[in-house]
C-alpha cells in the first residue's frame, strides 16, 4: 500500500450513475453482436445493471468461445440518439415510465419501445 493509497485527492464518493447512463448502456449492450432479447435480459439478471453487463461481455464472448471480442462503439449510439432526437423520437425502455402498455406483451417484450432502427454494430 502506498502514501497515495492511504490519502486519496478526494475523499468525495464516487458519482453514481444517472438514469441516462444506464439508458445509454442498455442500448449499447443492445445493439452489440450477439446479444438478442434472451441474451440481453440473461445479462442485465446476472450483471444488475447494462453497465456491468457491458463490462463483462469481452468475459462471456470469450467464454463462448469468441476472442476479441468488442461491445458496440460508443460513437454509434450517440449517433443514433442524436438521430432519433432529430426525427422526435425518445428512448422508452421497459421497465420505466413511460414505457407503454401497448407495446407487444409476448413472453419477451422488447427491451425498448419506439421507432429506433436496430443497428448491429
Amino acid at each position: 500500500m502506498t502514501d497515495k493509497d492511504l490519502h486519496p485527492s478526494s475523499n468525495h464518493p464516487p458519482i453514481p450513475p444517472t438514469p441516462e447512463d444506464e439508458q445509454f448502456a442498455r442500448l449499447r449492450l443492445l445493439r452489440s453482436n450477439r446479444v438478442g432479447i434472451v441474451t440481453f435480459n440473461r445479462l442485465l439478471s446476472e450483471h444488475g445493471s447494462a453497465r456491468e453487463a457491458l463490462r463483462a461481455l469481452p468475459q462471456v464472448a470469450q467464454a463462448a468461445g469468441v476472442s476479441g471480442y468488442k461491445a458496440c462503439p460508443e460513437g454509434v449510439i450517440h449517433a443514433e440518439l442524436r438521430s432519433a432526437r432529430a426525427a422526435g423520437a425518445k428512448l422508452l425502455l421497459r421497465g420505466e415510465a413511460p414505457y407503454p402498455r401497448s407495446c407487444p406483451n409476448s413472453m419477451m417484450p422488447r427491451p425498448f419501445c419506439g421507432p429506433l432502427e436496430i443497428r448491429r454494430c
